[in-house]
């Protein structure tokens, strides 16, 4: 089993690492019970840092939707657009 001791997420940092042991239990076959709970503990950790940090911090406007966007296909160049 991994060994991380769930917690409250409060930075960035803290949520990545989340994040990678989430991903590397997804991908994991025959997972352990111990290893379901750590997952689903895990999940629900990340969706309430990532609901409290994202709509503290940001406001939801088409601009930042855009950026966010880019940020996800991880776009390294854009052709300027003319409206």
């Amino acid at each position: 089993m991994i060994k991380y001791q769930p917690k409250l997420i409060k930075t960035q940092v803290e949520n990545e690492k989340a994040l990678a042991i989430v991903e590397e239990l997804m991908h994991r076959n025959n997972r352990t019970l111990e290893e379901n709970e750590l997952y689903e503990l895990l999940v629900t950790l990340i969706e309430k840092f990532e609901q409290e940090y994202y709509s503290a911090n940001q406001a939801t406007t088409p601009h930042s939707l855009l950026l966010f966007f880019i940020e996800q296909k991880d776009i390294k160049h854009m052709t300027s657009v003319k409206f």
